[in-house]
């Protein structure tokens, strides 16, 4: 017997809420490194194979940090032959937390390149 069988509604309310604010956690925490939001900002732009993001760190830490981002459901891969395609899921993103990853796009687009002190 399932936990859900003989829950009230109010219950199921809580545990979807309870789900949804996990959900959000994750992706929050996701957005929450300057590595994935430079992964975010190249694969707005297009789709990538991982080895073609370039960004100054080794092969594992960037396939954890794809790991991380697909596991919170900001990116997408597909196999094409032995290549991994990475894209960004904007369009579920904007489902699910409306605003949220078009916010974090802006503000990568507007944020200097390389700010110096003033």
């Amino acid at each position: 017997m399932s936990q859900y069988e003989h829950a009230s509604p109010q219950t199921i309310e809580e545990t979807v809420t309870a789900l949804r604010h996990d959900a959000l956690a994750d992706v929050l925490h996701a957005l929450g490194d300057p590595i994935r939001l430079a992964i975010i900002a190249q694969l707005y732009q297009y789709e990538s194979r991982c080895s073609d993001l370039k960004l100054p760190i080794s092969k594992s830490t960037l396939s954890h940090h794809i790991k991380i981002l697909r596991q919170a459901g900001i990116i997408a891969t597909r196999s094409e032959g032995t290549a991994r395609i990475s894209r960004l899921c904007i369009d579920a993103l904007e489902e699910r937390f409306p605003g949220l990853i078009l916010a974090v796009l802006t503000s990568l687009v507007e944020r200097p390149k390389d700010p110096s002190p003033s």
